[in-house]
């Protein structure tokens, strides 16, 4: 999994954990090295017995934004 510091796609570093589930799903504050701003970093972990519905959810939040 993921950690505190680490940098995503040589962009955006992470800097705190905001939450994590059992299945592997988290949530952190990044900082977007580009931009210079505080953006919030979601990840999907793939899994054999990943609930595909789970997936819809997780795309429609993602474009709320």
């Amino acid at each position: 999994m993921f950690k505190f510091n680490d940098c995503l796609n040589n962009r955006y570093q992470l800097q705190k954990q905001l939450g994590q589930t059992a299945k592997g799903r988290q949530t952190w504050s990044a900082f977007d090295t580009i931009s210079q701003e505080t953006v919030v970093i979601k990840l999907l972990a793939f899994a054999p017995q990943m609930e595909w519905g789970k997936l819809d959810l997780f795309e429609r939040e993602a474009w709320v934004v």
